[in-house]
């Protein structure tokens, strides 16, 4: 058996490394117009960019700008005029990296490690299989691991106790209820964690793992409409697995489609200013629907920030790497921007976004006065505060 695995090996580490060298034609529609540089986000904290990072592992080559502190947050490809597909380059060149990411790269080691361990075999038995799930909806919602993130940032003593990301989650439902949506819901104790940051850190076996598992049980599950509120699920869900003829939709995508009129009013004037994930933005084409949601509720002023839309800074985080002092100074640029506008709340919708961006305000600097919502929770507060 070692033999033959060894050989499956090789050659997948010969074509991975084959497809990376092979980007010499893609890096060739490169004119060197410098769009990317403006773009990238990694230059505010290094001094490094995108096409350092590519041209120096291309060439083996180092100069302080490491392979793991791209955020693949696409900015340099939007900018691009020849829309050279950096991200897919970085994909392919960390998964040629034996052992995965420094551990230095991973801040939440316990988190990757419970995650690692669930793509194992091993682990299939504390999943409840398809026959014994309330499969009720051809609709599922799949909440994604916030509760895995929310234990794990109070581990690390990051969380001070006020942060609650599953909230998305109940307030998804909360909205469900009011539309008469039935919609099941896919527990992490159905289906297995997505594997949006195994894949993103170069660590495929696992993510195939994971994809295979969650793949496979879906299939099964009659599910038609596979709904998350997490960004990163959605994207990997809709672009990196293959189900088929399911329909992969984002909680907002889902709503607006749906016809959500709730005439809901604010008790008080609120002005509020919206930050686009890279993953549900740049990567997935939703920019309205969150935006057309909040703007149906009166009383809310929704204020833009510098950069928004397209041009949205990241924040700062990816797959769970980096998240160190390096990448705060984006967040604290993109904090500046809130307060630039006047906004009471900060609205996102991406648990990862809203998990970094609370990583900041925890340290209490009073300029960061406003409050910080998935825009899923923030409509589920006006549901609740019209029945009052």
């Amino acid at each position: 058996m070692f033999i033959p695995c060894l050989g499956v090996g090789a050659l997948v580490f010969m074509l991975l490394r084959s497809m990376a060298r092979g980007y010499e034609w893609e890096m060739n529609k490169c004119y060197g117009c410098d769009l990317c540089d403006d773009a990238c986000p990694v230059r505010l904290f290094n001094a490094g960019d995108k096409l350092n990072i590519i041209y120096n592992t291309w060439n083996n080559e180092d100069d302080g700008v490491p392979l793991y502190s791209c955020l693949t947050c696409t900015a340099c490809t939007n900018a691009c005029p020849q829309l050279v597909d950096y991200d897919s380059y970085i994909d392919i060149r960390r998964n040629l990296v034996v052992g995965g990411p420094p551990a230095t790269e991973i801040p939440h080691t316990v988190l990757q490690a419970v995650l690692a361990a669930e793509a194992e075999e091993d682990a299939d038995d504390s999943f409840i299989p398809v026959e014994d799930y309330p499969l009720d909806s051809s609709i599922g919602y799949y909440p994604g691991c916030v509760d895995y993130i929310d234990q794990e940032m109070v581990f690390s003593h990051v969380n001070k106790g006020t942060m609650d990301l599953g909230d998305a989650t109940t307030s998804a439902f909360t909205i469900f209820e009011e539309m008469g949506e039935d919609v099941t819901y896919l527990g992490r104790d159905f289906l297995k964690c997505c594997g949006h940051d195994q894949k993103w850190q170069g660590m495929s076996e696992v993510f195939e793992k994971l994809k295979a598992y969650n793949q496979k049980k879906l299939g099964e599950s009659g599910i038609e409409t596979l709904v998350t509120s997490c960004a990163e699920c959605f994207r990997t869900f809709a672009l990196d697995y293959e189900l088929d003829d399911m329909k992969v939709m984002h909680t907002t995508e889902f709503l607006v489609e749906n016809g959500f009129d709730m005439n809901l009013k604010s008790n008080d004037e609120v002005t509020v200013t919206y930050h686009d994930p890279c993953r549900l933005g740049r990567q997935m084409n939703i920019y309205d629907e969150p935006r057309d949601l909040v703007g149906s509720v009166e009383g809310v002023n929704l204020v833009e920030m510098e950069h928004t839309g397209e041009d949205a800074l990241c924040c700062g985080v990816s797959s769970m790497m980096s998240c160190n002092e390096n990448s705060r100074a984006l967040r604290v640029q993109r904090f500046d921007e809130v307060r630039e506008t006047g906004a009471d709340i900060m609205l996102t919708s991406c648990p990862k976004c809203v998990a970094h961006f609370e990583c900041l305000k925890f340290e209490g600097d009073p300029r960061h006065d406003f409050e910080i919502l998935d825009v899923v929770s923030f409509l589920a507060r006006q549901i609740e505060e019209s029945k009052n």
